[in-house]
């Protein structure tokens, strides 16, 4: 992509922006709730994997499943605040315990835009071959840091509430779903203290890293769709799925070798996102659960898939 297209493409994200600063909603499909406080709590955990794969070997660095408690807030129109708090790792001595932290922003920033981002950052990996999983290597001091930031375009925006299904503040009344469009940045940073190999060979001295930085731009194309049921139409169930390029450029250092790999490549970012809840008046309870999965190729001889996975229950009560 040149900078020809990104500006011709930002210009249409400043005009669509513009326009639907003061787009009207359908009110045969939403109900708006404004002017309110909202406070929520959740209990869920997250997972960052890594795929690492060379010419003709495939391995495996995962973290534990994090267990935490989020802490929800929105004052008004203002963006809600999420906060991911780490309480324990659930996991046997013999591996490495992840511990970390995750914050995260999600907002609607305008009628048909969406902004969602995260930050978070782990420690304690535990290391494998795909062929025998039942050799584990621990990685105590291995680190990722990883942020992500989206907006994208809801076309459908007048009758499709995302409020209703990810945030606060509206309640869908008849099922919808609706195409988006958009723009993901982001940010991975994964080093470790000690060489992934005892041995280093021809096949995988170039998995045998120090440290990826990888700066990396995705655009993304996807579908949304909430199913309202029930009795009273009180449930809603929403099932989400983008998919797009993702041109990615950083460097990376060996820790048997002095030179700096930089590299520019293009790989693929695929995502998920769903949800199921019910609103008892003032009262919502969901269940939420996403996927983000950024491939990214450090040379040309190697690939490195980066993998986040997210699920919570909470509830959120609307002063």
């Amino acid at each position: 992509m040149n900078y020809k297209n990104i500006k011709i493409l930002s210009l249409a994200f400043v005009f669509l922006f513009v326009f639907n600063s003061k787009a009207q909603i359908d009110t045969n499909y939403i109900k708006p709730i404004d002017n309110f406080i909202a406070v929520g709590m959740s209990l869920g955990g997250m997972q960052n994997n890594f795929d690492l794969r060379g010419s003709n070997l495939n391995y495996e660095l995962n973290s534990n499943i994090v267990p935490n408690i989020g802490l929800w807030f929105k004052y008004k129109k203002l963006p809600a605040l999420a906060i991911g708090i780490p309480i324990t790792s659930v996991n046997s001595d013999t591996l490495a315990k992840s511990k970390g932290i995750k914050i995260s922003l999600k907002s609607q920033v305008a009628r048909g835009f969406i902004v969602d981002g995260y930050f978070f950052y782990l420690k304690g990996f535990n290391f494998n071959n795909e062929k025998n999983k039942n050799v584990i290597q621990a990685m105590y001091n291995t680190y990722d840091i990883n942020i992500n930031l989206e907006l994208f375009y809801i076309f459908s925006y007048k009758k499709f509430s995302y409020k209703n299904a990810y945030l606060f503040g509206e309640l869908q009344k008849k099922s919808k779903g609706t195409f988006t469009a958009g723009l993901s940045t982001g940010f991975t940073s994964l080093s470790t203290k000690i060489p992934f190999f005892k041995i280093v060979n021809a096949e995988n001295k170039d998995l045998d890293f120090q440290a990826i930085n990888t700066f990396s731009i995705s655009l993304q194309g996807g579908y949304l769709h909430t199913f309202i049921f029930g009795k009273n139409k009180k449930w809603f169930t929403n099932l989400g799925i983008f998919l797009g390029p993702n041109f990615h450029f950083g460097a990376a250092n060996y820790y048997r070798s002095k030179e700096k790999n930089n590299f520019n490549n293009l790989g693929l970012h695929f995502k998920y996102k769903l949800s199921i809840g019910y609103n008892i008046n003032r009262l919502s309870i969901r269940l939420f659960g996403d996927g983000n999965s950024i491939g990214f190729r450090p040379s040309q001889s190697t690939s490195l898939n980066n993998s986040v996975i997210a699920f919570k229950l909470g509830s959120i009560y609307r002063f």
